[in-house]
């Protein structure tokens, strides 16, 4: 029986072999990467999906209609001045009988009518819709913004979750190769074991099946990894083949408390949408309500007129002048038409409350469940950083044993199977907190300053 220090010493000597052979291995891949792609850190894909994603660019052009529409004048406050005018020039036969006894009758008799009306009208007042109007304008733009905003969250959520979705299958390529230098050193132990007599068929044909499994994974690894950088190009609205190269860590940055993140709240985005909501229909009722009240405009009119006539009794007639007054009007009956807009909108009110309580409680309950999925994911995270380091010191250990010859192929087996399960729980752990760490970045409405 071999003593622990002996172990140790192989153990030792087999590490520092695994890790010039590893060096060497990923320095070659990173030269050859970096000669032909460009890294591409997690904040710039931010800022270029940003600026060049679809989805973002439509609603920025969405918001942008809506600040142009948030005027004055598309709220009835300013007058409206219209010119008009027309020229007419006529040839007709004239055939008149005049009371004096006068007769006229004439052919092809040349005419023009030239008039001109320059007008003015102005709503002096409409019970004060104008200014419900205008406040409801401040509300579609500002509405507009935050779904613009909500927008860019869904686009920086689905940018990180690609990006990191590269990082972890990199890592999980990465262990694969470790797994198949391991398993060739295996092959070729059991190879020479066979040969002197000393091992089975059995282990080579194991270790075989078991480097021929880990080269099946590390293709659909490396068929997934080429998958989401399409997906990340699609996202940043460039080539599907331009080529990159992510960070290679997962880096967890946000520690915030829950008392933190829930006097945040309010800034969530979703909130501040069904607070608008709520406010615009408030102010739709208000709109409905100023129709009982009179309309009052002010309206001023230069007309100028003027006809002329090759014959007949009136060979020119003109006029030109100011005029100017005010006019009022008042619904009185409208077949109850009011009346049924402003009972409509007294249960849009009252559905644009009931859709913001059940939003905040959505978006408190939300909060509650990520911010305990997240407090669990560090605590599984920091125990599976400690584990991976026990299953690769046991997976070096059980190959020495079984390089001597004191352990079997299924013991071996066992450990190369135990380093496995506890890197990929380690890579899906690092991923999850990542993609946790995002939704509470999110519903604490910090998300989109986070990357500017």
């Amino acid at each position: 029986m071999l003593s622990l220090q002996f172990i140790h010493s192989f153990q030792k000597k087999n590490e520092m072999k695994l890790n010039k052979k590893l060096t060497f291995l990923f320095m070659a891949v990173t030269f050859l990467a970096n000669a032909q792609e460009i890294k591409l850190p997690i904040d710039s894909a931010i800022k270029i999906a940003l600026e060049k994603n679809y989805d973002v660019l439509i609603y920025s052009n969405l918001t942008e209609i809506e600040k142009n529409n948030n005027t004055i004048g598309n709220a009835g406050m300013l007058p409206n001045i219209d010119l008009s005018g027309t020229y007419i020039k006529s040839n007709n036969d004239l055939k008149q009988e005049l009371s004096n006894g006068t007769n006229v009758d004439k052919k092809g008799v040349a005419s023009t009518n030239t008039n001109l009306d320059a007008g003015l009208n102005w709503t002096l007042f409409d019970g004060m819709r104008m200014f419900h109007t205008k406040k409801k304008l401040d509300g579609f733009f500002y509405q507009s913004e935050q779904q613009l905003k909500l927008q860019m969250e869904t686009t920086i959520s689905n940018v990180i979750d690609a990006y990191y979705t590269i990082i972890r299958d990199q890592q999980l390529l990465k262990a694969i190769q470790q797994q198949i230098i391991l398993l060739k050193e295996r092959m070729q132990l059991s190879e020479r074991k066979l040969n002197n007599g000393s091992g089975s068929k059995l282990d080579l044909l194991q270790a075989k099946v078991e480097f021929n499994r880990q080269k099946s994974i590390e293709l659909v690894t490396l068929s997934d990894i080429d998958e989401a950088k399409l997906r990340l190009n699609y996202l940043l609205a460039r080539p599907m083949d331009t080529p990159f190269i992510t960070e290679d860590t997962v880096i967890i940055s946000f520690r915030p408390s829950y008392d933190e993140l829930k006097k945040s709240l309010p800034d969530n985005n979703n909130i501040r949408l069904y607070e608008m909501n709520r406010k615009l229909a408030e102010l739709s009722l208000k709109e409905n309500q100023s129709l009982r009240y009179p309309t009052i405009t002010f309206m001023s009119h230069y007309i100028f007129n003027r006809s002329e006539n090759g014959a007949g009794f009136t060979l020119l007639n003109q006029s030109k002048g100011l005029n100017f007054g005010v006019s009022a009007s008042m619904p009185i009956f409208n077949g109850f038409n009011i009346n049924r807009q402003i009972k409509n909108s007294k249960l849009d009110v009252l559905n644009s409350k009931l859709q913001f309580t059940q939003v905040n409680e959505q978006i408190n309950a939300e909060l509650a469940n990520a911010f305990r999925k997240f407090s669990n994911c560090l605590e599984i995270l920091s125990t599976e950083e400690e584990n991976i380091l026990l299953a690769r010191e046991m997976l070096l250990i059980a190959q020495e044993r079984y390089r001597v010859g004191i352990s079997n192929s299924i013991e071996l087996q066992d450990s190369y199977r135990s380093f496995e399960e506890s890197m990929l729980r380690l890579v899906e752990a690092r991923f999850k907190a990542k993609t946790l760490e995002t939704d509470l970045r999110r519903i604490s409405g910090r998300l989109i300053s986070s990357y500017n």
